[in-house]
C-alpha cells in the first residue's frame, strides 16, 4: 500500500486521484450531516432565547441565517478539499470544462516549480547549520 503524505482527520471518502493515482482522503461531504443539524439547532436556540427579550418573534430570523452560514462554510471547505494536493487535478472542473481543468493543473505545476528553488534554498540553509 502506498504511503499517504498528507494526514487527514476523520475522513469521509478514501479514493485515488484520477490523474496521478495518489491516495486521497476527504474529510468534508457535499451535504450537512446530522451532527451539523444538531449544532444548528443548539446555536439557533441559544441565540433566539438570548434575543427574544429584545426583539421578540423577529429573533426567529436567526435560524435560517445560521443554517445558511453552516451550508456556506461546508460548501467552501468541501470545494477546498476537492483538488489533489499532489498534482492539482480538480474533478469538478474536469466535468465542467476539460480545457480549464488542464489549465489549472498547469498553473499548479508552474506554482509548485516556482516554489521549488525557495524550498531548496531553505533546506540547504538548514543543512549548513
Amino acid at each position: 500500500m502506498a504511503k499517504n503524505f498528507i494526514k487527514v482527520k476523520a475522513t469521509n471518502k478514501n479514493f485515488l486521484c484520477a490523474l496521478c493515482s495518489a491516495h486521497r482522503k476527504m474529510s468534508y461531504s457535499k451535504s450537512l450531516s446530522a451532527k451539523h443539524y444538531f449544532q444548528i439547532l443548539l446555536i439557533s436556540a441559544a441565540l433566539v432565547t438570548a434575543a427574544w427579550s429584545f426583539v421578540g418573534v423577529n429573533s426567529l430570523v436567526t435560524i435560517p441565517v445560521i443554517w445558511c452560514a453552516f451550508e456556506f462554510t461546508n460548501k467552501i471547505l468541501y470545494r477546498k478539499d476537492i483538488p489533489c494536493p499532489h498534482c492539482g487535478f480538480d474533478a469538478t472542473w474536469y466535468r465542467r470544462d476539460v480545457k480549464m481543468a488542464k489549465l489549472k493543473v498547469e498553473k499548479f505545476w508552474e506554482y509548485k516549480n516556482s516554489q521549488k528553488p525557495e524550498i531548496e534554498a531553505q533546506n540547504s540553509a538548514l543543512e549548513v547549520q
